[in-house]
């Protein structure tokens, strides 16, 4: 029993380093601009199909494409920065959500046009590293390992960008105070691109290195009719959307300017609670997107 305990717990921590290096990635984000991204999951996605790519075409292991998979979410971070997050910035909530929303399902479709919705994957044996090793009675893939010990170098890495280097303490300065920052010289711009690069790279090495044990696999997109839960709740929320939008409308020809004010916030309470629903419906589904490999 002890055995068995010791070998979950350690499956455990191999198959959630990956997903924690997205959080940091995430978290990021969160921390030094406010915004919480939806597009992270497609990010991981485009890095995985890097290295899968380079494994085809090159032969490249994953653990060598990785740097490229950081190198390419690094490039195509300030893109997406400088020519829609930056926009919305000083917009309200609902409106960033909106934007990285439908920035996450442009990408999953593009994807699903060019890529398709076909499993893929890297077979065993063409890995650099492959097979089992024995560790204090516990049985661990070695696939698996490589990745657990990347994550643990590449978030150690992250910590001391963040705290020994000048860019990292400037990002540090921004989260803290964005004007403050701005009197003493550090331009809060620049500091939110380079979070964002981090960031998209992060999960970009991340979605490189997990290539080595889990599959690559497109959800299949509501409107396809493959998903029937998703569909479900999709005409549920929407059929909720429009029928707040109905009262609202009938009432707003009615009552003074206070009134009005008031319907219009809970009708973007109400668009703000529907987004929330969808977006926890597509990370309840992350396991559809990322299988793991059997033997």
């Amino acid at each position: 029993m002890g055995a068995q305990l010791a070998q979950i717990l350690v499956e455990g921590c191999i198959n959630g380093s990956s997903i924690a290096l997205v959080a940091i990635g995430i978290a990021l984000i969160w921390g030094v601009m406010g915004l919480l991204c939806f597009a992270q999951g497609e990010f991981l996605m485009i890095g995985m199909y890097v290295a899968y790519f380079m494994m085809e075409l090159f032969g490249w292991d994953p653990l060598y494409s990785m740097p490229l998979c950081a190198l390419v979410l690094f490039l195509i971070g300030p893109v997406v920065y400088y020519a829609m997050v930056r926009r919305v910035l000083t917009g309200p909530k609902l409106s960033q959500r909106l934007l990285t929303f439908g920035l996450s399902m442009v990408l999953a479709n593009l994807a699903l046009y060019f890529f398709k919705s076909d499993y893929r994957t890297i077979r065993d044996t063409d890995l650099l590293f492959h097979g089992n090793l024995q560790i204090f009675g516990l049985s661990i893939a070695a696939n698996k390992l490589v990745p657990l010990i990347v994550c643990i170098v590449l978030t150690l890495a992250l910590y001391l960008f963040l705290n020994c280097t000048r860019f990292g303490k400037s990002i540090q300065a921004v989260s803290q105070d964005k004007d403050a920052a701005a009197l003493m010289g550090i331009p809060a711009d620049r500091a939110h691109a380079i979070a964002f690069a981090l960031s998209c790279a992060i999960t970009g090495a991340a979605g490189g290195i997990l290539t080595y044990y889990y599959y690559i696999l497109l959800l299949h997109l509501p409107h396809r009719g493959h998903d029937l839960p998703a569909l479900r709740l999709h005409r549920r929320v929407d059929g909720r959307l429009r029928q707040h939008h109905r009262r609202v409308c009938g009432r707003h020809h009615h009552g003074h300017r206070g009134h009005r004010r008031r319907l219009l916030s809970e009708h973007c309470a109400e668009v703000s609670v529907c987004l929330r629903r969808l977006h926890h419906h597509h990370f309840l589904q992350a396991e559809g997107t990322f299988r793991e490999v059997t033997a």
